[in-house]
């Protein structure tokens, strides 16, 4: 696969560089190497269940999902993922729940739920200014079980905002 800028007259040639660098991450990339705590990158979506009213969102979630599978040339079925869905509720209390939605690299849907956990009691947050290496990562844009690009950014903001509880 061959990469490149296109150079006119008002180019700038480290952008032109960075530019090309990132296409060919971009290909490079597709689906990394299996993940050592999944066996594989799945697909994720996180979906708030409620007893009257069902999946908050869930068209936008599908939508995303779909997006995703497009990006990274997985099969999705969704007739597949609703019956996931719809499983993963069967026989709930009647309360909010939290629903985990995976979808492997040969389209397998698998859905669990949880209850949602009491509110935690407030804490204090920082909004870190630092530009991360987040830019231009294909895996930042959807949602992945591949969560090492975020566990490295909030490390370091973390470490630059020991106060907070959050970053």
């Amino acid at each position: 696969c061959h990469g490149g800028g296109g150079i006119v007259f008002d180019s700038d040639p480290d952008e032109e560089y960075a530019e090309t660098e990132l296409k060919a991450r971009v290909v490079q990339a597709g689906m990394p190497a299996p993940d050592r705590s999944t066996g594989d990158v799945a697909l994720l979506e996180t979906l708030l269940w409620q007893p009257v009213g069902g999946y908050w969102l869930l068209d936008r979630h599908l939508n995303r999902l779909r997006e995703a599978a497009r990006r990274f040339q997985r099969p999705l079925h969704l007739a597949d993922v609703r019956v996931a869905l719809d499983r993963a509720v069967v026989g709930l209390r009647a309360e909010p729940h939290r629903v985990r939605l995976l979808v492997d690299a040969c389209g397998t849907a698998t859905a669990q739920a949880a209850p949602l956990a009491d509110t935690p009691p407030p804490c204090r947050v920082a909004i870190d200014a630092e530009r991360r290496a987040l830019q231009g990562d294909p895996f930042v844009r959807h949602k992945t079980t591949r969560r090492d690009v975020y566990d490295i950014a909030r490390t370091a903001a973390r470490d630059a905002h020991p106060a907070a509880d959050d970053v």
